[in-house]
């Protein structure tokens, strides 16, 4: 039968264990960021797994979508119209898009300062 000391060594050589496992996983995704020389602020929301980082969405998407967002709450003249979308609004769409990933940049920039 394990005594409490050793039942708390264990917990905390599974707990270091852990913290490793965890540390090289970001050091996997940080190298892999460089390599392909992407600034998108590493991911969101990453989740710690056995063997990895299940990334998710990275910062980049997160502040673009937030951007997308905060115009289309703002637009005046927005009204659905549950209809195929037309050249035109595909147009306004990858403005759009455009827009909300230059603010996501802009954003991503200044937490650099």
């Amino acid at each position: 039968m394990m005594n409490k000391v050793e039942a708390s060594i264990g917990d905390a050589e599974k707990y270091l264990k852990e913290q490793k496992r965890t540390s090289q996983s970001i050091e996997r995704l940080e190298k892999s960021l460089k390599e392909n020389n992407m600034n998108t602020g590493g991911p969101a929301f990453p989740h710690f797994g056995d063997d990895d980082v299940y990334n998710g969405m990275t910062l980049r998407d997160y502040f673009a979508a937030k951007a997308m967002n905060g115009i289309l709450e703002t637009a005046i003249d927005w009204f659905p119209t549950y209809k195929p979308p037309d050249e035109h609004s595909l147009s306004i769409f990858a403005d759009l898009a455009q827009d909300s990933y230059a603010i996501a940049d802009a954003m991503l920039k200044a937490r650099e300062q």
